[in-house]
């Protein structure tokens, strides 16, 4: 794929420790859907990470930096409960208005997003979430290729391969919120600084 594979092995490698999950006010266990699992190795995610990257043409390194900031590159916390946002979470117990569901798992797929998915298998299946994560990162970066038009400067379908081509795609994955680029200079930081190297 022209890139060099491995540049951001740390990141894989180095995946946090998540913390625990389980928490007063949880919508999602009051709705029984609060799973536990066990997470896979890294030498597992890695390999999960860098064949769907080949799949969706993605660099694995805009994958694994994505997944560090959602979630440590985790699908369950360190008391083996699924990884999700306490926020959105304890919003929706309390009747706010949140994004239902809240962010979940590996990929943080959340709300609409997450409802366009199968939710049972977001939760339950590190594999499915991860590849849902990419399937929407893969989108983004579609949907800002169109929306841009002619202010692109030639990017386009064939430098996909190229990390710099995937800021707005990881900003617009983050819902195109914020200071400018705030979520995607995070991404990138990630990549530039290899987080527990």
């Amino acid at each position: 794929m022209g890139r060099i594979m491995g540049s951001l092995a740390a990141v894989c490698l180095m995946a946090s420790a998540a913390f625990a999950q389980q928490h007063p006010q949880c919508w999602l266990q009051q709705q029984g859907m609060l799973n536990s699992g066990s997470n896979p190795t890294d030498a597992q995610i890695l390999a999960e990470m860098q064949s769907l990257a080949v799949t969706y043409n993605i660099p694995y390194e805009v994958i694994a930096a994505i997944g560090y900031q959602e979630s440590g590159i985790r699908h369950f916390a360190s008391d083996g409960f699924l990884l999700h946002n306490q926020t959105e979470c304890s919003g929706l117990f309390n009747g706010a208005t949140s994004p239902n569901p809240p962010g979940l798992g590996m990929m943080q797929l959340t709300g609409g997003t997450a409802q366009s998915y199968n939710i049972t298998l977001l939760r339950t299946d590190w594999t499915y979430n991860l590849e849902s994560g990419i399937k929407v990162l893969n989108g983004k970066f579609s949907t800002y290729k169109s929306n841009a038009g002619s202010t692109l400067g030639g990017l386009n379908e064939a430098n996909r391969n190229l990390i710099e081509n995937w800021y707005m795609g990881s900003w617009y994955y983050n819902g195109y919120v914020g200071n400018y680029g705030s979520y995607a200079n995070k991404i990138f930081s990630h990549i530039k600084n290899r987080p527990g190297k």
